[in-house]
């Protein structure tokens, strides 16, 4: 059975109320012993959680026919104090992926006190081609059993790596240019004291004494649902700043244990899900994926529908690039580039549509080759790819309207007939046996020139999805 979002959301917050004397948000549902236990991993609408997703950065030089124009992305990360568990640092690893099969070019383990917001900048570094970070804020650089320290080496700048890049290249790219363009994760690790210690400003108190926890206890603990992000793609020479809110997820951990091993550890990934890969999967799931789009030439349009997999890379072998064999891997092409089949329409303004897989004979299986796709959207019958692109959408005649992109895998549990405990799980029923779909990101990149003024603008925003959830058979539900 299938339902839209709306549907599904509606009827696990009625599952959900009980008799009760105050009210909860997804934030505080974390650290609660009653009327819930153990709150499972969810997509928080509210934007706060353990783990922020980050679909796209984006640091090229980009040039539409009007020159060169460099990019920087601006990102931060927000430890509000509202809600659920107050006065609390926070430890968290963030982690730099390139675009074409996710590997690693950059991790950190960072803090953030009470109340406090890490800010980030990526940019082109012209001296040696690579993304390069810069912040004025806290790092994590040692650890002992009770201390963080914390010092602010990114200050001045620090090149990504291309260590981990052993693949062959896309055509065209070095392997320094593989780090301009990618997406990266926020995983809250461990909550700390409020702030740095006064004896010494390098040093923050990992047991946070002041801190009322569920149960309550004095132990490295896992960061609460408290974290915020936003990243914007700035392009100054045209004067384009286009910002997105982050994915948050929350109760990604929810066992009062910390995620933090040391400082440059690989873990956390997102394989460390507290209810497992699986579940984190299920919450990202889309079936369809819907984008607007202007590509008029009265205005200069320029569109792309950004797709990301956060996941893929986890279901290939990192040295084969094979797929791997399990009956939990959504994705289905054999090698990490192969892609995944999309079923695409596009609609213009006048409710016209078209099915471009459909412009050739025999019928062009519609790929998505990459872990982030960036689909620009042309009209016209071409087919090359240019700008900030590494996907073309055609859109035949039409130069507005709205794109919609299926994803054709389907993949149920009954592939073996049992359902593991809480792998389809919301707040600890077994209320899904199924999902069908990709577990994907999905983001609209809009931009137009204003001729009267000789302005360009540009905006981005979430696209819009539709999951398809199977239920399993309950009593009492039906």
């Amino acid at each position: 059975m299938s339902k839209r979002i709306l549907v599904v959301m509606g009827l696990l917050v009625g599952l959900c109320i009980v008799p009760m004397a105050s009210a909860y948000d997804f934030g505080d549902m974390a650290f609660l012993t009653a009327p819930i236990d153990n709150a499972g991993l969810v997509l928080n609408p509210e934007g706060r959680g353990d783990l922020l997703l980050f679909p796209y950065y984006d640091v090229r030089t980009i040039d539409f026919g009007a020159g060169a124009r460099d990019q920087k992305t601006l990102f931060v990360i927000i430890n509000p104090n509202i809600g659920g568990v107050t006065h609390q640092g926070v430890a968290a690893k963030i982690r730099f992926r390139e675009w074409d099969k996710s590997v690693e070019v950059f991790d950190v383990d960072i803090w953030l006190s009470d109340d406090d917001v890490w800010v980030g900048q990526l940019d082109r570094n012209p001296a040696t081609n690579l993304c390069r970070i810069t912040s004025p804020d806290y790092v994590i650089t040692d650890f002992s059993a009770t201390q963080f320290t914390v010092t602010k080496p990114l200050a001045t700048g620090f090149d990504f790596l291309t260590s981990n890049i052993t693949f062959t290249l896309p055509s065209g790219w070095t392997k320094e240019q593989m780090t301009q363009l990618g997406y990266f994760e926020v995983i809250g690790e461990e909550r700390t004291e409020t702030k740095v210690t006064t004896a010494d400003p390098t040093k923050v108190n990992r047991n946070p004494a002041n801190v009322l926890v569920f149960p309550d206890v004095l132990a490295p603990l896992d960061c609460p649902n408290v974290l915020m992000g936003q990243a914007v793609i700035v392009r100054v020479a045209d004067g384009v700043a286009a910002g997105y809110n982050a994915i948050a997820i929350a109760n990604f951990s929810r066992l009062n244990a910390s995620l933090f091993v040391k400082p440059g550890d690989l873990a956390p990934t997102l394989a460390n899900a507290q209810d497992g890969l699986q579940q984190l999967e299920f919450q990202l799931s889309k079936k369809y994926m819907m984008d607007a789009f202007s590509i008029e030439n009265s205005i200069a349009g320029k569109a792309s529908f950004i797709i990301n997999f956060p996941t893929k890379h986890f279901h290939y072998d990192h040295t084969t690039r094979n797929i791997l064999a399990s009956i939990w891997n959504p994705f289905r092409g054999a090698k990490e580039n192969d892609g995944e089949q999309i079923d695409l329409t596009i609609f213009d303004r006048d409710e016209h549509l078209t099915r471009p897989s459909q412009f050739w004979s025999p019928p062009k299986t519609l790929l998505l080759p990459y872990e982030l796709n960036v689909c620009g959207i042309y009209f016209g019958t071409g087919n090359s790819i240019r700008g900030r692109d590494n996907v073309a959408f055609d859109t035949g005649t039409f130069d507005s309207g709205w794109v919609k992109v299926g994803f054709l895998t389907q993949f149920a549990n009954a592939q073996n007939g049992v359902v593991p405990a809480d792998v389809f799980a919301y707040f600890s029923d077994d209320l899904f046996a199924a999902y069908r779909g990709l577990p994907a990101l999905g983001l609209q990149f809009q931009e137009y020139s204003n001729g009267n003024v000789g302005g360009v603008y540009g905006d981005m925003n979430d696209a819009w999805y539709q999951v398809d959830w199977s239920f399993t058979p309950i009593v009492g539900i039906p």
